[in-house]
């Protein structure tokens, strides 16, 4: 869920986002409210942080500094209930906000922290569900194919088609197995290491992300490493970054 889905798509209405237009697809893992400054040392990355603003509603550098260990700490974005304590949110916390790269929400006065913290935990858990459903689609739909005998190249283009990216499986000396049929890679002749990429990429809690040269072009590959088997099934991303959600 994003914060674009909770202000467009969400049963909330009037909810207004205020801050750097290219954050708005930020990513909400959970909901946590702050009614004092202790509560800050438990907030984790991703979560909506819900507050009316009453402990620093006559302290400024207090709010202000709160705004900028929030933006440290990664939340998702600080949502301020108007007219309670303040009748709009003052242009300190929104220059200081976006300053920092942190969104901020404005909550009318009129909604419950509660139905805002349903509202996303409903949709949170939607998602988990499709997510399930369909990696169990996913799953069924291979063992019919193992089954059937069905072979390497239709079970790597399920694969493909769930991730939506360009799969194929080599061997610990780079060389080409099988690939998925995908009209964004050409038939791969060769796979080398780019060794001449400054590119960083996160590293995830499975696999790895290398560099590639795939047919002479740089690519790349997020590698998932089968210690049973001796190969390694890989993901052309091209810096579409693979999370828990793929």
């Amino acid at each position: 869920m994003t914060l674009q889905n909770l202000i467009e798509n969400s049963q909330l209405k009037n909810l207004r986002y205020i801050g750097d237009t290219n954050l708005i697809h930020t990513e909400i893992s959970s909901v946590n409210i702050i009614d004092n400054p202790d509560v800050i040392k438990w907030i984790k990355k991703g979560e909506l942080v819900l507050t009316t603003g009453y402990f620093f509603q006559d302290n400024e550098s207090l709010a202000l500094s709160m705004i900028r260990e929030l933006a440290q700490l990664e939340c998702a974005a600080l949502a301020i209930k108007i007219k309670r304590f303040f009748q709009e949110i003052p242009q300190s916390f929104i220059d200081t906000a976006y300053e920092v790269g942190l969104p901020i929400i404005e909550i009318p006065y009129f909604y419950a922290f509660s139905e805002i913290m349903d509202s996303v935990f409903s949709k949170l858990y939607q998602e988990k569900l499709d997510k399930s459903l369909y990696e169990y689609t996913l799953l069924n739909s291979l063992m019919k194919q193992l089954q059937e005998k069905a072979g390497l190249d239709s079970m790597l283009t399920s694969i493909s088609d769930y991730v939506c990216a360009p799969v194929f499986l080599m061997d610990n000396e780079c060389n080409l197995i099988i690939q998925s049929q995908s009209n964004s890679l050409q038939k791969i002749q060769t796979i080398v290491i780019d060794h001449n990429t400054g590119q960083t990429i996160p590293t995830p809690e499975y696999g790895k992300y290398t560099q590639f040269l795939l047919n002479g072009h740089s690519r790349t590959v997020f590698q998932l490493y089968f210690h049973t088997y001796p190969v390694f099934l890989c993901v052309v991303t091209d810096g579409n970054i693979l999370t828990n959600e793929n």
